[in-house]
């Protein structure tokens, strides 16, 4: 099997992630920019405990296994933290916004991903059945977005057409993430 090619987001990063099952892909990337936008990546490279930072302070340049990250939202969150703001144009739909909220909550990116997802929010919140609803809810959910929060809980309530714990059964949530909402029909009712 042939090497993945590397996505060049920081052309001069220091660090090569390597994701998806297998390392389908590699994202080269700028250490500091990743240190600043979440703490679990500023642990890991800022100190010495972690073999990645002794092998950046040693080498200057490292390779990070993250086998169990989805390739596509990790490249949309690391070109978003990276300023190559054309991924702003792309048009995410719900599901899409899930995969990064996944990958936000997991690394705790999701205050430096507040002006990106408040854009693909605007741009999905109001022409969402109720299933994408759902999607988008547990999305903003995990992006730590407070205000969409607040308005899609309402919108769950008032314009969902059927019962609210069918449709999130149908959404499809990511795992262990459905236990965060229950599954009993009593659950959601007003």
């Amino acid at each position: 099997m042939a090497s993945p090619s590397v996505a060049e987001i920081a052309p001069r990063g220091d660090v090569v992630l390597v994701c998806g099952s297998g390392g389908s892909t590699k994202l080269r990337v700028e250490s500091r920019i990743l240190a600043l936008a979440s703490p679990v990546f500023q642990a890991m490279f800022e100190q010495q405990n972690f073999r990645e930072g002794r092998e950046l302070a040693a080498n200057g340049l490292i390779e990070v296994p993250l086998p169990d990250d989805d390739p596509v939202p990790l490249t949309t969150v690391c070109q978003v933290l990276h300023m190559r703001l054309n991924v702003m144009d792309k048009h995410l739909d719900a599901r899409e916004m899930v995969e990064i909220g996944v990958v936000a909550d997991k690394y705790d990116f999701c205050a430096a991903l507040s002006t990106a997802t408040y854009y693909w929010c605007n741009q999905l919140i109001d022409g969402v059945d109720d299933i994408e609803r759902a999607r988008l809810f547990v999305a903003v959910y995990l992006l730590k977005q407070e205000g969409y929060f607040r308005q899609l809980s309402n919108d769950m309530v008032m314009k969902t057409s059927s019962d609210v714990s069918s449709v999130f059964e149908s959404a499809e949530c990511p795992e262990p993430l459905g236990e965060a909402f229950p599954r009993r029909p009593h659950a959601y009712r007003v």
